[in-house]
Order: structure tokens, then C-alpha cells, then sequence
């Protein structure tokens, strides 16, 4: 059985940047995601922009980020939960 993918309910830490690369063009998408969080790349020539999301930072030594963080195994029920599969 595969794996459940990302899902946005887990969200609990987004950022976005833009980058800039003048020698290195590069044009398409890249998705380096997991249940757990992940990247998503929007390459447009020597311009790029990346959205990061992730489950937040569980295992921070910081309580108050780690009360906004999710667990491991929260982010998985979650995952199968909303993709419609279950751990078989």
C-alpha cells in the first residue's frame, strides 16, 4: 500500500522565499514533499520562488513551539485520514 502524501491540514509552519540565480536558469516545477512537510520550487529562468510547509517543530526544545508543532504520528493519521487510505 503506498504511502499517505502531504496534506495541508498538518500545516503548522509555511514560509515562502524568491531567489535569485543570474548563471543558473532553470524553468518547471520540483515538489519535494512528504508526509511531514516538504518544498515547493517554481523555477522561472534566474528567478525561483519556494513555498516550505511542515508539521512544525515538534521535538523543539522551545513548548511554545513545540505546542504549535504536530507529532510524527499525528501528521501520519492526518495524512491517511484526508487521502483516503488507511495503514493496512
Amino acid at each position: 500500500m503506498a504511502e499517505p502524501r502531504w496534506h495541508w491540514r498538518n500545516c503548522r509552519d509555511i514560509g515562502f522565499s524568491a531567489h535569485l540565480f543570474p548563471l543558473t536558469w532553470h524553468f518547471g516545477f520540483e515538489k519535494d514533499a512528504d508526509v511531514y512537510g516538504g518544498n515547493w520550487r517554481l523555477g522561472l529562468g534566474p528567478i525561483g520562488f519556494t513555498l516550505h510547509a511542515s508539521i512544525g517543530h515538534c521535538s523543539s526544545e522551545n513548548r511554545f513551539e513545540a505546542w504549535l508543532g504536530m507529532s510524527e504520528s499525528e501528521a501520519w493519521e492526518r495524512a491517511c485520514k484526508y487521502e483516503g487510505r488507511a495503514d493496512g
